[in-house]
């Protein structure tokens, strides 16, 4: 059985290395959608955010809350229905199943870092900040957790989420009067100067909007995705 499986397993891969063409061609549109999404959602957050200058300071960040949210969940939502819808107009085109072998593997590789974004999710619930960078990390690691069956392209808009969701995380720091944190790692204080305090819509704006849109305009096809049977 375990053989059995395990050629199963190395079958399913080498299916999806194969159709790593036609899924970067399906993940072009779902990134176009996700990047124009995202820059309205952080225009819309700032312009709500600026909004509340006159509302009381004990209620101001419970209403960013609610707003962040339900922007950015809404942003969720859509994206994750127009990619679902994708693959399945994909799938019925080319006469297979939607819910393949080859989906579950991808789900069950995307699982540990999206279920750890749901739980921090709710950890880190008062502090929009602190959340976008935890969304923009795991995403990454989400992405890099397929890499052994994702296109190129794939692997390297993962390590982009990755490497700025590392960086932002150093905003966080212990801040610069703490001075027996910053005598002890001694580049501390340069750090600090170079990692300038980002709003969490501008974070989201720069990741989830401008590296969607650089990744669906270098992996635009340029012909319409064909697989052989």
């Amino acid at each position: 059985m375990q053989r059995q499986e395990a050629e199963e397993h190395l079958r399913i891969i080498r299916s999806l290395m194969e159709k790593a063409t036609v899924y970067r061609a399906i993940a072009a549109p779902t990134a176009l959608l996700a990047g124009f999404l995202a820059l309205i959602a952080a225009y819309a957050g700032a312009k709500l955010e600026r909004s509340l200058a006159a509302v009381p300071a004990g209620q101001m960040s419970e209403i960013q809350l609610i707003q962040f949210l339900l922007l950015w969940g809404g942003v969720l939502v859509v994206v994750a229905g127009a990619n679902g819808w994708f693959l399945y107009a994909d799938a019925k085109r080319r006469d297979e199943k939607f819910v393949s072998s080859g989906m579950k593997m991808a789900l069950l590789a995307l699982l540990p870092s999206h279920l750890t974004a749901l739980v921090l999710s709710h950890v880190f619930a008062y502090r929009p900040s602190v959340l976008a960078t935890v969304w923009i990390t795991l995403h990454g690691l989400g992405l890099l957790a397929t890499a052994h069956f994702s296109p190129r392209s794939m692997i390297y808009l993962g390590w982009a989420f990755l490497i700025a969701g590392l960086v932002s995380l150093l905003q966080f720091l212990a801040p610069p009067d703490d001075q027996y944190f910053w005598l002890a790692t001694g580049f501390g204080s340069a750090l600090h100067s170079y990692i300038p305090r980002v709003s969490p819509h501008a974070l989201m704006a720069i990741t989830f909007g401008g590296f969607h849109l650089i990744y669906a305009a270098c992996t635009w096809p340029r012909t319409s995705p064909q697989l052989n049977p």
